[in-house]
């Protein structure tokens, strides 16, 4: 413990789990997540007749000619998909050991 204390800042940062580049590829993916989660895609409209109206904030649905749009939860789930693909792809390629 007490050389753990005695660490320098440089060796601590060569024993850290992530790297800069790793905390930063999270936090970006975080606020891309977060963003898409609170602007959902919308839609209006019942099974095969539907039309996409955008995006807006999630307390506040579009209304279209009377009608309230409605979370269109299977594009939102392929962006978060899409999301966390991309950016854990560019998070394992950021674990390079840098020498």
């Amino acid at each position: 413990m007490i050389k753990s204390l005695l660490t320098t800042n440089d060796q601590a940062d060569k024993n850290t789990i992530m790297n800069k580049h790793q905390k930063t590829i999270l936090r970006i993916a975080a606020c891309i997540l977060g963003l898409i989660l609170i602007f959902p895609p919308f839609y209006i409209g019942k099974e095969s007749n539907t039309a996409n109206v955008g995006y807006s904030l999630i307390v506040t649905p579009p209304i279209v000619n009377g009608w309230t749009g409605q979370v269109n939860i299977k594009l939102l789930l392929s962006q978060v998909f899409i999301v966390v693909l991309v950016f854990g792809l560019l998070y394992f390629a950021g674990s390079q050991k840098d020498d």
